[in-house]
Formats: structure tokens, C-alpha cells, sequence
């Protein structure tokens, strides 16, 4: 398969691609290895925050020097090169390529930087095999979940907090940071899928902190949906947080993590018998509704929530919320509001 400007990384020797890894692994601390005819070099786990047997006394973890992924037995964690790289430094996807690019830690590699960057934007191109969903240990969350209380940002009521309830919050596994591996204070929203937890978003407290989310390493929000569902409707919103503040009375709200929604999400909703559209009331929301209303019309019965608030569901109490998903309009008799209300608070 070949990429933009003819590079192939399938035609890369992989004598290069196992010097890099062996390179990275001296970086994170990994000293032994052994190489197998499949391209792996197994080696104990080097990512923090995971829970070994016996500290992973027999190496449990390998990387494939051919495929360039990451995957541990023990701990049950598995991703991309860039992934691999990015958990083993606490920080997000772009921040380990800014540091590749730096040729920080990488020495004497036999491969050069720009070839380098440019295999990992040729891995990284729509036209490519997609890297695998990334899988975690799910114990990399405690260091956020086992706070005694759960944080007043999302538990008090507006306008001071967003008013979810605690046993919603505890169903969802939700965290809290007061120093993410930025240095902010966010709240951790975990993506689990199939029952393992393939990434969480970040989720800023302060108005001032940007951005305002930030994303595990390889994040699959174009893939996945939260809090999917095998209910017949499904309420289809952009937010977490909106599932997370009205789940309590609407089971069957899930998120797509925002308006850009992507063939594969889309492929998820045929599945249900009717789809209720609330995206934000805003050119983004009102341009997702049509496209993906259209897209789901041929699967099943589209329905759209005709809000008058400048706001999203988030923010809106649950009597109205559920009188505004009652009301929702068939997508054919659906149109953009002309005056939208505001709020008589705004949320952070």
C-alpha cells in the first residue's frame, strides 16, 4: 500500500524499524529483550501505573517491530508506536511526535528523523490500515477514581456545578485530576467499550485552562460512541457530559464526542430502530444534523429535538429535557431555529 508522495512503509527495512525500537525501549528503561521470528521483542511492561504479578518478573509485554505496536499479556494494555510512546511519557499523541521530532532519547538511530515522521504520518493517513483501538489497564484510573467524594464541579447544582448525580458519576467510573500530566485540573471522563477502557478524555474545571478537553493517546472518539447502548432509541448528543448529567432518567442518551461524527459512528446508529438527533444549536450542530439524519434515514426512523435554548442538553434541567426529546420532530418537518433563548446561567 502505498501513501502520499509514494513513501510504503510495508517496503521499510525492518532491520531500521528494530533498531528504533530497540532504541525506545533503552529509553524507557527496558535493559533486556528477546527478539522472535514474528517480529517481536518481548521484554517486561514498561508503562506506568499498571498492576503486575510479581512485577512482571516474566515479560509479559512485546513490541512488533514490523506492525509497529505495542502489547502487553499481563496488563492487558495494547496500541500504536505513537501510543506506546505517549503512555510510557504521561502525555498526549502530539506531544510524543513533538518529541520525536526533537530526536530526544532516540540517539543514534539507524533511522533518520524526517523518515521517521514521515512512516508515522504515512501509518497515521485515512488511506492506511487503521492502528489497533488502544487497551488499558484499568487500573491506570485509580489515581483519579478513588477520591472520597466525587467533585463538587459536577455534583453541585447550577449555577456552581452541573448537577449529575453521584450515582451516575460512579456507574461511569468518572475521575478526577487536580494535577493532570498538563499541570491542570480536570475531571477524567473513561471511554470503556467491550468492557475495556480504551481511553479517557480530560476535561477542564477552570474556564481559563486550554483546551478544554485533551485526549488520551490515540483517543478513538471517531470510532466509538459513549455509552452505547442495545436499547431500541437512541438520543444521539455531542457531549459526555450530557449523558453523564441526564443518564439518571434517559438511559438511552449516547455522545459522539462532538459534531464531526465519522462513517464508523455512523454505522454504529443504523443499528438502533430510531435515532433522535440533539446536536448543539450552532452552524456545527444544525450542519451534523443534516448530514447525519440524512445518512441514518435508509436504517431507521430519524427523529430531531427542536431546542429553542442556546445551550446544550448539559444544561438544561430534566423536566425539560424530557419534554423537549417528547417533542422531538420527524427529520423531513425539522428546521434550524431562527431566536435562540439564553440560559439564565452559563456553564464553564
Amino acid at each position: 500500500m502505498k501513501f502520499a508522495g509514494g513513501f510504503e512503509p510495508t517496503l521499510l527495512p525492518d532491520s531500521e524499524k528494530k533498531e528504533l525500537c530497540e532504541s525506545l525501549l533503552r529509553e524507557f528503561g527496558v535493559t533486556q529483550w528477546r527478539a522472535t521470528d514474528r517480529g517481536e521483542l518481548i521484554h517486561s511492561c514498561p508503562l506506568p501505573n499498571t498492576r503486575h504479578r510479581n512485577g512482571d518478573r516474566n515479560p509479559s509485554a512485546s513490541v512488533n517491530y514490523r506492525k509497529l505496536t505495542f502489547n502487553c499479556l499481563g496488563c492487558g494494555s495494547k496500541g500504536g508506536l505513537l501510543w506506546w510512546i505517549a503512555t510510557c511519557r504521561g502525555e498526549g499523541s502530539e506531544e510524543a511526535r513533538a518529541w520525536l521530532e526533537g530526536a530526544t532519547g532516540t540517539g543514534q538511530t539507524v533511522m533518520d528523523l524526517p523518515r521517521l515522521l514521515e512512516l508515522l504520518d504515512a501509518l497515521a493517513s485515512p488511506a492506511s490500515p487503521r492502528a489497533p483501538i488502544p487497551r488499558y489497564d484499568q487500573s491506570v484510573l485509580a489515581p483519579w477514581t478513588e477520591w472520597p467524594i466525587h467533585h463538587p464541579y459536577l455534583t453541585d447544582q447550577p449555577p456552581d456545578g452541573r448537577g449529575c448525580p453521584s450515582s451516575t458519576l460512579q456507574f461511569f467510573s468518572i475521575g478526577y485530576s487536580d494535577q493532570y500530566f498538563d499541570g491542570t485540573e480536570r475531571i477524567i471522563i473513561p471511554l470503556f467499550w467491550r468492557d475495556d477502557l480504551v481511553g479517557w478524555q480530560a476535561r477542564r474545571i477552570a474556564p481559563w485552562d486550554e483546551p478544554k478537553y485533551k485526549n488520551s493517546p490515540d483517543f478513538p472518539r471517531d470510532r466509538l460512541i459513549y455509552n452505547s447502548h442495545d436499547l431500541p432509541t437512541a438520543v444521539v448528543v455531542e457531549s459526555p457530559l450530557s449523558v453523564l448529567r441526564h443518564h439518571h432518567h434517559c438511559p438511552n442518551l449516547l455522545a459522539t464526542f462532538g459534531a464531526e461524527v465519522a462513517a464508523s459512528q455512523m454505522q454504529w446508529l443504523q443499528r438502533y430502530q430510531r435515532t433522535v438527533l440533539w446536536y448543539d444549536n450552532d452552524p456545527a450542530g444544525w450542519e451534523a444534523t443534516e448530514r447525519v439524519g440524512r445518512a441514518l434515514e435508509p436504517y431507521n426512523s430519524v427523529w430531531v429535538v427542536q431546542s429553542p435554548y442556546d445551550a446544550d442538553p448539559a444544561d438544561l434541567d430534566d423536566t425539560t429535557v424530557e419534554q423537549l426529546i417528547e417533542d422531538a420532530v420527524p427529520l423531513s418537518i425539522w428546521q434550524q431555529p431562527q431566536e435562540l433563548q439564553q440560559l439564565e446561567w452559563r456553564p464553564m
